[in-house]
């Protein structure tokens, strides 16, 4: 849906940069593209932009949470059971409403 709406915002005469995560999809032409991994990696795009912009539509979906430590190699089997301590990621949205110029 992002990239449908950053087409559409193309083809109304807006100058549009698309933060996008990763996908399949074939970036649209004369969108400026900025391809991030996580949710942290989208707000700082999102956040890098947005003073600049007239606009700000948004149509992803990143993560509620991350995992609180991550591994830097396979963690490898054993009997003992383990378990995931999840952290809430930024809520981008609430954030950037809350940077809004007048």
């Amino acid at each position: 849906m992002g990239y449908a709406l950053a087409a559409a915002a193309r083809d109304a005469g807006a100058t549009v940069t698309l933060v996008s995560g990763p996908t399949g999809l074939v970036s649209p032409p004369g969108v400026d593209i900025e391809h991030v991994e996580t949710t942290e990696q989208m707000h700082a795009a999102v956040a890098r932009h947005f003073q600049r912009c007239d606009c700000l539509i948004m149509a992803a979906a990143p993560a509620d949470y991350r995992p609180k430590e991550s591994a830097e190699n396979k963690i490898k089997k054993s009997a003992d059971a383990r378990s995931l301590e999840l952290t809430p990621t930024v809520d981008i949205l609430r954030d950037m409403a809350g940077r809004k110029r007048p």
